[in-house]
């Protein structure tokens, strides 16, 4: 099969026709800016508790909150949702404020948070270890949205949700790494108030034979265009997200929308610019050591009509393990989880864990108008 690459087309392409548009000619690299393996960069921390593992942060629409998700490092089976205020923040990864719990049931793990800038009721969605729930901001009260997939697709582990730009719908990865074809990217619309219980029809998004998805995110200027990690099928039918690069899809409707690997860097975890012009990922790559054990933050300039990727510039210092970034309201501030320098590993039944914090930092005023 072969690869399809962004940059020779992105819209208005059916699948037939990519296939051969794609397979001639190689895609220029990405510049890397001059700038881009920071030794001054502004971060400061939020969390930095060695009992636990905070992860998957994002910002609440006054931009002045961070959402996130919190496990004991010795009970990494438990996810909480804690929130904390972006100032005061510590500018030492050893001095900082504790977080307030935000949802906590025991009885109901809440992971990979995502606040939407738009809604007024059920701002937020969260996944739980198998399903989708909605979270009222106010009451925190929490819904299951109770997925009925379309055709022969069958629901397996639905996670990172991601909201539209309006609030009206969220795209998720169903996990189904024993049955490849049923992971894809699946939709649902979310009414203003939706009812309880909510039951709800999920659409395909992506199709299986083209990638196999992993997270992915909703361009805030335009529902149709996501962002996602993902890899191109193999004849071996395994899923190996640490092999995962960016992906690119202008469209819902997987008969007539074609997924396009951007730049055949290997990344994961992209975020949209509040603006849809650029891409925030992790990646292992550096410009000066090439690929390395642990990840960075990344900033990508992305257009997409017509199509053409820009200067990609690395945000978090080269020596800070750190994942999952996401942009603030105003496109000034990644927020991001990182390992906690001089922390020790512990063992648990799940493996080895590592505690992680909290951290923003600025973006660098190359990238103006995020």
């Amino acid at each position: 099969m072969h690869r399809r690459r962004f940059l020779k087309q992105l819209a208005g392409t059916s699948a037939a026709a990519a296939s051969s548009l794609f397979a001639a000619g190689a895609v220029p690299r990405t510049t890397v800016a001059a700038g881009a393996s920071p030794s001054r960069v502004s971060i400061r921390y939020l969390t930095c508790d060695d009992r636990f593992v905070d992860a998957r942060p994002c910002f609440d629409p006054t931009g002045q909150i961070v959402l996130f998700m919190r496990s004991p490092i010795t009970q990494p089976d438990q996810a909480w949702l804690y929130s904390i205020p972006i100032r005061p923040a510590s500018r030492h990864p050893r001095n900082c404020r504790a977080p307030e719990p935000f949802f906590v049931d025991p009885t109901l793990p809440a992971t990979r948070p995502d606040w939407s800038w738009s809604r007024t009721s059920f701002e937020i969605a969260f996944s739980t270890t198998s399903d989708l729930y909605l979270l009222d901001a106010s009451t925190r009260r929490a819904l299951l949205v109770d997925c009925q997939a379309s055709g022969s697709i069958v629901i397996d582990t639905l996670s990172y949700p991601s909201w539209t730009g309006d609030g009206s719908a969220i795209v998720m990865t169903n996990y189904s790494e024993k049955a490849l074809q049923h992971q894809r990217l699946l939709a649902v619309s979310v009414p203003p108030i939706p009812p309880d219980p909510f039951t709800a029809p999920c659409t395909a998004v992506t199709d299986p034979d083209q990638v196999w998805p992993g997270m992915s995110s909703v361009s805030p200027s335009d529902a149709g265009l996501l962002a996602f990690a993902g890899q191109t099928p193999n004849l071996a039918r395994t899923y190996d997200q640490n092999w995962n690069q960016i992906w690119i899809q202008n469209g819902t409707d997987p008969e007539t929308s074609v997924a396009l690997e951007v730049n055949g860097i290997l990344g994961r975890a992209p975020w949209w610019s509040p603006n849809g012009q650029f891409l925030a990922f992790e990646s292992v790559l550096t410009p000066a050591d090439g690929y390395n054990a642990f990840y960075r933050i990344w900033v990508l300039e992305l257009t997409v009509d017509p199509p053409a990727v820009g200067t990609m510039q690395m945000v978090t210092p080269p020596d800070l393990p750190v994942q999952h970034a996401k942009w603030s309201p105003n496109g000034r501030l990644i927020v991001f989880a990182y390992v906690i320098p001089g922390a020790q590993p512990v063992s648990t039944p799940q493996g080895e864990m590592m505690p992680q914090g909290i951290a923003i930092v600025d973006v660098p005023s190359s990238i103006s108008g995020a």
